[in-house]
């Protein structure tokens, strides 16, 4: 269901695609088991961050994510077992040695922010030889008389700034980007459509921190890292049922989308939010997904799934999370190549309704006036 509320929500020709897809696997390899011992997070990690960031310049805000992963393993796990082993030791001589794992970490997250910056870097380095280098261009005559800032001319304002970085100077400059510079009379409409998105996420992110406030306060750490604590554990407060459930590894994505949430309302052209938000995070989805009040798909009967992943399974090990979506979807639906659960499944009450009319709704009138050179985003 997650999957299908993306694509029908984010299907305009940007490269919002391309970007969720690798800001997305960030995080994705940012949750998986090192790749080297000791080094607390995937070196590989910094590859697809490092392309959400030429596809986007808030990609450079999925460099958090990798900056975390190393802090808290560092914190939760390098720590403890340094202390740990401090304590049962021996030979005092080899104190030393019990700090090559701060070391390796160090140097993987080092080498992991080189890995996403690289491809960023080289982005700006093509733009300033590009357009701070003289040289000769073959345009055509009428390119040339124009106003267009052409490669080649040297006439670029920002090619003389200390960090010579284009597209900063473009916002200011040509799309009047800034602090509540968008805050004019004219712009209601696009602040209308902008608010659900606005409103879902901040909403329902303030509640997550209100339900785990001492939670947030440790940034989403254990209370007991060295094996004990002088408080009672962290216990999440028991009528809190919505959102996330009060789970503790989704503080770092709230403490994301909640920024450039406030980004977005302070800063942007507001009615870009509804992509930005939707491509750079999955938290909208997975609000959505928890306020739509949906059971097994009727039709999806237990025997007929597990009998059908038997029999395309060929004795491989099927995930569980495909058979929980299958319960959601159906078979039919799963291996469809146009059935979808936001499309075909009846909805059981008003609010899983209006999540539903919201996303296909938008998607409908959004490539209407999207193809047709209207304001909307």
């Amino acid at each position: 269901m997650r999957s299908t509320l993306y694509i029908t929500h984010n299907t305009a020709p940007y490269s919002e695609t391309l970007f969720a897809w690798m800001s997305f696997y960030t995080m994705f390899k940012c949750t998986e088991n090192e790749t080297l011992r000791f080094a607390n997070i995937d070196i590989t990690s910094g590859l697809p961050a490092g392309f959400s960031m030429i596809a986007r310049s808030n990609g450079s805000v999925n460099l958090g994510f990798i900056l975390y992963t190393n802090f808290k393993n560092v914190i939760e796990r390098t720590l403890p077992e340094i202390v740990y082993k401090y304590k049962t030791l021996k030979r005092k001589i080899i104190i030393p040695f019990l700090l090559l794992p701060l070391f390796t970490s160090s140097l993987a997250l080092f080498l992991t922010v080189i890995i996403a910056l690289i491809p960023f870097l080289l982005v700006q380095t093509y733009n300033y030889f590009k357009y701070c280098v003289h040289h000769d261009h073959n345009l055509p005559d009428f390119l040339s008389n124009t106003e267009y800032v052409l490669p080649g001319t040297t006439e670029s304002p920002w090619c003389n700034y200390t960090l010579p970085l284009s597209y900063s100077y473009i916002q200011d400059h040509y799309w009047d980007v800034g602090l509540f510079k968008y805050y004019k009379l004219k712009q209601i409409p696009n602040f209308i459509l902008a608010f659900p998105i606005l409103f879902i996420i901040i909403y329902h992110c303030m509640s997550y921190i209100k339900n785990n406030f001492k939670l947030c306060l440790r940034l989403g750490l254990k209370s007991n890292i060295f094996g004990y604590s002088n408080k009672m554990p962290y216990r999440p407060k028991q009528y809190s049922k919505g959102f996330g459930a009060n789970d503790p590894l989704l503080f770092v994505y709230v403490v994301h989308v909640m920024f450039l949430a406030v980004f977005c309302i302070v800063f942007v052209h507001i009615q870009v939010s509804t992509r930005l938000l939707a491509s750079a995070s999955p938290v909208l989805y997975w609000i959505c997904s928890s306020r739509m009040n949906v059971g097994p798909t009727p039709s999806a009967d237990q025997n007929t799934i597990n009998e059908h992943f038997r029999r395309i399974g060929a004795g491989k090990r099927i995930p569980s999370h495909h058979l929980s979506i299958a319960n959601l979807e159906g078979v039919d639906n799963m291996y469809s190549k146009w059935k979808t659960f936001i499309i075909t499944r009846r909805m059981p009450d008003f609010q899983s309704r209006l999540v539903q009319y919201y996303f296909l709704g938008y998607f409908i009138v959004g490539t209407i006036c999207f193809s047709n050179f209207y304001p909307w985003t």
